[in-house]
């Protein structure tokens, strides 16, 4: 549930599920050649994260006449600083731009217009700031600070400070919507890639993994574990001291140690329905089938696969009248066709 906390009239503190940000809207003026009314503007940090992982800062409705001018520093509760921008931009008038300064920002600020964007803390110039206490960390491209390099580990409550600084005469401007700070909490869960639910987006590990999930998965091992989706290869195999040894058997033991004259062999048989052989109690062929049919490659209706012929082979004679069928019409047809002569067929 969101957590709304007023501090004063200007101070709001919005919390997301994973982030939280804080907020001075009060306008800040940018005087010429001078600090800034209020210098420092200042947002008091309560409730946020232990410690800083990651933040970005924004400062809403920036206007200028020469924004190249505006120096603009960010002080944490423990007195660490960095250059959030510093002699960026040109000598052209910018009016209401909002800046995201973020270390994970595509690009720093550049020397031309800045319109509103997101950006990483950007210095073209090391300037000293007699005004502002406590040494700065120079931010790119000048110097090589970081949010992450200066303030990490840091704590995030307390009071963060935004020094504004126009260090050259003749423009001036304002940041009409203030500023806020954006602290963003390490997603949490389960950093181990090898616990059921490991969470590839987590970055800060909550002592949530459960590794429930791995066991023996092998239901015939003495630690079968009913609940284990993943076998870790911790699976027990106890031998068993008789049984069936005869890997052919029906009800062979691959576990047994000794054969105890139970072996069963009535699941063997000839499976295919269309075998002379076949055996409806079967369930497994043990290559036995016998096919009959025809065997007489020469026959009309040879069956290739036939063992045992069982005398349907018929053939087409090219030749009526050869009916010993020796390739020749001859006396040898008339003797047998006499032989038959006379006798009645059968119906």
């Amino acid at each position: 549930m969101n957590r709304i906390l007023t501090i004063l009239i200007c101070f709001s503190i919005s919390i997301a599920a994973s982030s939280q940000t804080f907020t001075n809207s009060g306008a800040i003026t940018i005087n010429d050649s001078s600090p800034a009314s209020p210098f420092p503007s200042t947002i008091v940090v309560s409730g946020a994260p232990a410690v800083i992982n990651t933040f970005t800062v924004t400062i809403n409705g920036f206007s200028h006449t020469w924004p190249s001018d505006v120096d603009v520093v960010l002080a944490g509760p423990n007195g660490e600083a960095i250059t959030l921008m510093s002699d960026c931009g040109s000598g052209t008038d910018v009016s209401g731009a909002t800046y995201v300064f973020d270390d994970a920002a595509p690009a720093n600020m550049t020397n031309s217009v800045n319109n509103s964007g997101t950006f990483r803390p950007s210095d073209f110039f090391i300037d000293t700031y007699g005004s502002i206490p406590g040494a700065i960390n120079y931010s790119a491209t000048a110097g090589t600070a970081t949010f992450a390099s200066v303030f990490t580990g840091d704590p995030a409550n307390g009071t963060w400070s935004l020094y504004v600084i126009d260090d050259l005469g003749g423009d001036s401007g304002s940041i009409s919507g203030g500023w806020s700070i954006t602290f963003t909490a390490p997603i949490p869960g389960c950093t181990d890639q090898n616990a059921c639910n490991y969470n590839e987006l987590a970055q800060e590990d909550d002592g949530s993994c459960d590794y429930s999930c791995f066991g023996c998965t092998y239901a015939v091992a003495s630690n079968f574990s009913p609940l284990a989706t993943i076998d870790d290869g911790s699976c027990i195999f106890n031998i068993v001291a008789d049984g069936c040894t005869d890997p052919t058997a029906c009800n062979y033991c691959s576990l047994c140690a000794n054969d105890d004259g139970s072996c069963d062999f009535a699941c063997l048989g000839c499976t295919y329905a269309n075998a002379s052989n076949y055996s409806s109690t079967a369930t497994r062929d043990d290559g036995s089938c016998i096919f009959e049919g025809c065997t007489d490659p020469t026959a009309i209706n040879y069956t290739p696969m036939a063992q045992v012929d069982d005398g349907t082979c018929y053939f087409d004679f090219p030749c009526q009248g050869d009916i010993n069928n020796d390739g020749i019409i001859g006396v040898g047809d008339l003797v047998v066709f006499l032989a038959f002569f006379g006798l009645n067929c059968p119906n």
